[in-house]
């Protein structure tokens, strides 16, 4: 993850502006320095103060941290335009989003290595801690390992794959309805799960 110090020292000698034009009684020149060269923390209130002295807005700063930090994330409900927010889930949603979009039209053999990687991923996750939403991003790699095991297997019919789908679904959808008011995670989890859920439940949603 890039360091926000780093970004606001490049931020500010873009804009030829010195540690000295930039300090002042609120923020001295070490503070600063320190600040940029990830030695020192800084507080939320501080940081706009300073953004605010070299003329870049929280919201631009915070977009060049994700654009030149995460993984974008091309879902198709935005047109496959990508999304940088500034979020570990973000990063991790964005992994998936290029994992579910590289898996078309691939050969058997190279499903079969899909699905190599996707138990190697899974295992991964499962060894981080384990905080709520890496819980769900776990299950959205399993229900897609799922459908690649029924792809490439052919041992069972459709509706038990179906029916498998929806019982890995479970958590997700109890986890959504328990959301009064989604978030960006929520609403791309649900783009991501709803084609396992069955129909009545996206309409409930």
């Amino acid at each position: 993850m890039q360091e926000i110090g780093k970004l606001f020292r490049k931020l500010r000698t873009d804009r030829h502006l010195t540690l000295k034009q930039v300090a002042d009684k609120q923020n001295s020149l070490s503070f600063i320095s320190s600040f940029e060269n990830g030695q020192s923390q800084i507080s939320f209130n501080r940081l706009i103060y300073l953004l605010d002295k070299i003329n870049v807005s929280v919201e631009e700063f915070l977009y060049l941290r994700g654009k030149d930090t995460f993984i974008p994330l091309s879902i198709a409900y935005s047109d496959h335009n990508s999304v940088f927010l500034t979020s570990t889930f973000m990063h991790q949603l964005g992994r998936f989003s290029n994992q579910l979009f590289n898996s078309k039209d691939h050969t058997k053999a190279e499903r079969i290595q899909e699905r190599t990687q996707l138990i190697t991923i899974i295992n991964s996750l499962e060894k981080t801690d384990q905080v709520g939403w890496n819980h769900y991003i776990i299950i959205l790699y399993q229900i897609q390992l799922a459908e690649l095991n029924w792809e490439i297997d052919h041992t069972s019919s459709l509706s038990v794959l179906n029916r498998t789908r929806e019982k890995l679904c479970r958590p997700l959808v109890s986890y959504l309805y328990n959301i009064e008011n989604w978030s960006t995670f929520e609403v791309i989890l649900f783009g991501f799960s709803q084609p396992a859920m069955p129909i009545q439940t996206v309409h409930q949603l």
